[in-house]
């Protein structure tokens, strides 16, 4: 398994923020790797539970992610896990409140590589380091401009 984890802080409040993030399909508006981001359980208030279907683009191919809510608490954190055939995901935001008002996050993702693709794990870090240091700072600019 490999795990990783940035944190990025913004002049939002932390209800904006987390409600934000917390829905996932705007992944798509944020994560630079993100094709699309959709909401596969319908519109009601997001709970544990909570499906979405997330299309990545990496190494050149779209690679489309099945998320489920694990854990979630409005405003203080949220626990997605997902994947497909060859990589299950672990993702977590957390949200805190800051003394002038506004918001730290802090994205942690754990991945595992299943099947043939366990091959490529020794080479993971590298690769999630990259995908993560563009994801907190496209996410930073985005919860900027909220």
């Amino acid at each position: 398994m490999t795990s990783i984890s940035r944190t990025v802080s913004v002049d939002q409040p932390v209800e904006k923020v987390s409600a934000y993030l917390s829905d996932f399909s705007t992944s798509q508006e944020w994560d630079p790797h993100t094709v699309s981001c959709r909401r596969l359980d319908g519109d009601g208030p997001l709970r544990v539970g909570s499906r979405f279907e997330n299309v990545q683009h990496l190494a050149g191919r779209d690679t489309h992610l099945a998320y489920t809510v694990v854990e979630y608490e409005p405003g203080r954190r949220i626990v997605l896990e997902g994947g497909n055939d060859t990589v299950h995901s672990r993702d977590e935001m957390r949200f805190e409140a800051t003394p002038d008002g506004g918001t730290t996050v802090t994205y942690s993702v754990d991945l595992e590589l299943m099947g043939a693709a366990k091959l490529a794990t020794p080479v993971m870090p590298i690769a999630l380091k990259k995908i993560a240091d563009e994801g907190a700072e496209s996410m930073a600019d985005r919860l900027r401009s909220l």
